[in-house]
């Protein structure tokens, strides 16, 4: 075998084969162990007998080698075959910044995959988008696959016009924690293996689960708290009610308007029940007879 290289074990003293795959080596006193070793074959160690001088040695092909296997998230293939990009975050990396959602935790760590928050509902409003928006009409999200599983979510009524669904995304519904590694792939291979479901890309998760060897328990607890930066200054109730009877009080006198007065302050009959009804006035919020709210305060609360 041309060029099989044959070393003395912690000697620093070697040998390579020649043409008709011949060697010869010095072996310094008190060593008696060789090496043989060749690329696309196994590496053979082997200790020589006292006295001993041939040795002949068949070596044995190591076919993992050959192939230059490559372990991704779905199996293992020839490096040849894999015609993609993949990119891999373990579960180390994720939990680094102890994000409440996948998609915090994956925000600015994987080159070529933008992370968006197009809004601050819950579980929505986050997208992800792999090497760019790849459509005009549909949806650019990618596949995902948790354990092998396609895994989707279904929609929530949205804001939009015509009733259209707002989408959850799915990686929402995982707890970090329970994640032990995620691929994404990027290029060919994700049409090859999903067909058209992967052209926007596929974000591959694999999730914890046991293992053989001692008994290990994990624990994680987070808390956080939401406030509101700014509020807008608004009018108080006194200075709200004189600023709407002043506004219908210019409509009717420069328009010709016959606007009411919202805020008169005056007691009129309800003809439908006879009854006398009071509508306050400005005075009525500054004395305090009639509560002036911030409804800011009212709806914005400390999450």
């Amino acid at each position: 075998m041309i060029g099989a290289n044959v070393l003395v074990k912690d000697a620093g003293v070697g040998s390579i084969a020649d043409t008709e795959g011949r060697y010869s080596v010095n072996v310094p006193k008190g060593k008696n162990v060789l090496v043989f070793s060749c690329i696309g074959y196994k590496e053979q160690t082997i200790t020589l007998k006292p006295g001993q001088r041939t040795l002949n040695v068949r070596m044995a092909e190591d076919t993992e080698l050959l192939d230059e296997v490559v372990v991704v998230g779905y199996g293992t293939m020839k490096k040849s075959d894999l015609t993609g990009s993949v990119t891999s975050i373990k579960s180390d990396e994720l939990m680094k910044t102890n994000p409440i959602s996948i998609n915090q935790s994956l925000q600015g760590r994987i080159a070529g995959v933008q992370v968006n928050q197009n809004d601050g509902a819950p579980g929505a409003g986050v997208s992800i988008q792999i090497r760019g928006a790849n459509s005009f009409s549909t949806s650019t999200e990618p596949l995902y696959i948790v354990d092998g599983i396609p895994f989707t979510t279904s929609g929530t009524p949205g804001t939009g016009k015509d009733g259209m669904l707002q989408t959850t995304n799915p990686l929402s519904a995982i707890n970090p924690a329970d994640i032990e590694s995620i691929e994404i792939l990027k290029d060919a291979s994700a049409t090859a293996i999903y067909g058209s479901r992967g052209a926007n890309g596929v974000v591959l998760i694999t999730t914890k689960r046991g293992a053989k060897g001692k008994d290990n328990i994990s624990f994680s607890a987070n808390f956080g708290i939401s406030k509101v930066v700014k509020k807008m200054d608004m009018l108080d109730g006194y200075t709200y009610a004189k600023y709407r009877n002043e506004a219908a009080e210019m409509f009717n006198k420069y328009d010709g308007a016959n606007e009411k007065i919202p805020y008169p302050g005056t007691s009129t009959v309800d003809p439908a029940t006879g009854e006398a009804v009071y509508s306050p006035g400005p005075d009525d919020y500054r004395t305090g007879k009639y509560p002036s709210v911030n409804w800011q305060d009212e709806v914005f609360e400390t999450a």
